[in-house]
């Protein structure tokens, strides 16, 4: 059996709740803030700084981006200008990986989740076929730095 609560003990308790742990947290972002300037040498109010570019730290390079949209543009895309399931097979087929890579990059790369690919989403396949090539293995779930600017 519990004992009975006392007021006074529910009033320090209400008080901690609504003042005290408030109060420590923000000492806790503060010092985070502070924490992160130190070791990485961004604020975390990037966003206000003139040069940022939101998105800029995506995987695809603007040059890769730019021949990627070139190929996707090539390609029998479905009347939404999507890359639909059918289309993706035929083109990413002359990757000659197999069927269980393509699947996990098809799955990695609709990142919207359509069963279809955008051109940002294509991009990120080509690069995710690119880099297995090259003896990268594929990751386990897709780190924030692959997922396109605009899905974000």
């Amino acid at each position: 059996k519990f004992p009975k609560l006392s007021d006074k003990m529910m009033n320090k308790l209400n008080q901690s709740l609504a003042q005290e742990i408030p109060a420590l947290m923000n000492l806790i972002s503060a010092t985070e803030v502070v924490t992160s300037e130190k070791t990485t040498g961004v604020k975390k109010n990037e966003e206000e700084n003139p040069f940022f570019q939101p998105g800029g730290d995506w995987i695809v390079t603007p040059q890769d981006k730019a021949i990627y949209d070139e190929r996707f543009r090539s390609l029998k895309l479905n009347s939404a200008g999507l890359l639909a399931g059918d289309a993706a097979k035929q083109a990413f087929a002359e990757s000659n990986l197999n069927v269980d890579t393509l699947f996990k990059v098809w799955s990695l790369a609709d990142v919207s989740g359509t069963n279809s690919l955008n051109s940002d989403e294509y991009a990120l396949a080509c690069h995710l076929i690119r880099e297995f090539k090259n003896g990268n293995p594929l990751p386990a779930i897709l780190p924030p730095s692959y997922v396109p600017p605009a899905m974000r």
